[in-house]
């Protein structure tokens, strides 16, 4: 057959390309209201569902599930505080929810159980300085007597500066609602649930998680015409992504770095005070070293991580993540158990507005290893300068 006849077919005689524009075209009013970039929306939406006397019927399951989740994630922030079994038990359905009260983002407050909930709401905007913390000691001092719990709400679990608020990602939020809105599925009203389901949409489409229906379309559509897309991606370039320049301009521009691992989505890197680590850890990890800097790329942002890998020796793993305490890392209880072996201890993300831009991807990297990753930088340098490396 032909190349133009492949292409005919793929364009004229192709069913499952028309249900793929059907799928990708699909109403959601999120989506035309801009919903996916703006926080103070998001803010909304999670206040109705943590509303325990919200009109979707739910009471206060969305709210102890929220609640229960940070705990888990952040078992070492006030452990003699919360106990999970106690909130499971609990009845929250008093909970007064409130949505900019003092500028903080969302509030939940049960009078019943002496508890408050604190969250602050970051996508992609930055938090101001000493926001967090001012933000606390107002809810302090109006609840002098109850449990407060602090929560950074990010899209990929970027970490509060100076300031110690727990962390939960978009990720976790979207699993609960997800399995809220099946399990109770018969007990909303359909709008209620068709509402939930339009905003998980827009969840999924931001974290980049698969869609089941969409995976399989696309695999049908490759299966039945891969000569036609052989030949279309043969000529036109995929990616345009100024990425992989942006990672060699950076190394050049940072002297005082040296490559470790360069993925395709990824740039793993070392400031050279830290490349005299011994390698201690996993050859398959970031070169054997038993600590990691690096970029990486989502569909809509660039991060900047840095993270304890493994070590050859769990004991000697376990003293060097106490030993980053004493350096202003918030370092999480399981973090310091035997069977630890990756552990994120700073990250921050910016948004990417266009990624075949090199000039602003460059500037983003620099912006955050420079200044939003700096401090870090520096006390890890410090916590490695310091720490006896000699095996125990």
């Amino acid at each position: 057959m032909e190349k133009r006849e492949h292409l005919y077919n793929f364009v004229v005689n192709n069913d499952n390309l028309e249900s793929l524009e059907v799928e990708l075209g699909r109403f959601n009013p999120f989506r035309v209201l801009k919903i996916e970039d703006l926080e103070i929306r998001h803010s909304n939406v999670l206040a109705w569902l943590l509303n325990p006397k919200g009109n979707h019927n739910l009471g206060d399951k969305i709210l102890k599930k929220i609640i229960m989740q940070v705990m888990l994630e952040n078992e070492d922030i006030a452990p003699h505080e919360f106990d999970l079994q106690e909130i499971q038990l609990a009845d929250l359905n008093d909970a007064i929810v409130t949505r900019e009260k003092d500028n903080i983002d969302i509030l939940a407050v049960s009078e019943r159980n002496k508890l408050v909930l604190l969250i602050e709401n970051k996508i992609y905007s930055k938090e101001s300085k000493k926001q967090l913390e001012k933000y606390y000691s107002i809810v302090k001092r109006e609840h002098p007597q109850f449990k407060i719990l602090p929560v950074f709400l990010t899209l990929h679990g970027d970490m509060p500066i100076g300031w110690n608020y727990c962390v939960l990602e978009y990720d976790s939020v979207f699993k609960i609602l997800n399995n809220i809105a099946e399990l109770y599925k018969e007990y909303m009203p359909q709008k209620i649930y068709d509402f939930i389901n339009f905003y998980l949409q827009i969840l999924r489409e931001a974290l980049q998680m698969d869609d089941d229906k969409l995976t399989k379309l696309c695999k049908d559509i490759y299966k039945e015409h891969k000569e036609a897309l052989d030949m279309i991606f043969s000529i036109i370039r995929i990616d345009d992504s100024a990425f992989g320049p942006s990672k060699e301009q950076f190394l050049t521009v940072n002297p005082d770095t040296s490559l470790t691992w360069d993925g395709s989505d990824a740039l793993w890197f070392l400031p050279k005070a830290l490349s005299k680590i011994p390698k201690v850890g996993n050859p398959s990890w970031n070169d054997g070293y038993p600590v990691g800097l690096w970029f990486k790329k989502n569909s809509d942002a660039i991060g900047f991580i840095v993270e304890v890998g493994p070590f050859d020796v769990a004991e000697q793993r376990v003293e060097f993540m106490k030993h980053l305490e004493k350096f202003g890392f918030k370092i999480k209880g399981v973090a310091k158990t035997l069977d630890s072996k990756y552990s994120r201890i700073f990250s921050k993300y910016l948004k990417v507005n266009d990624w075949s831009n090199q000039e602003q991807i460059l500037e983003l990297m620099n912006d955050l290893y420079r200044d939003k990753g700096k401090d870090a930088v520096r006390n890890l340098i410090k916590a490695v300068a310091t720490f006896s490396w000699k095996q125990p």
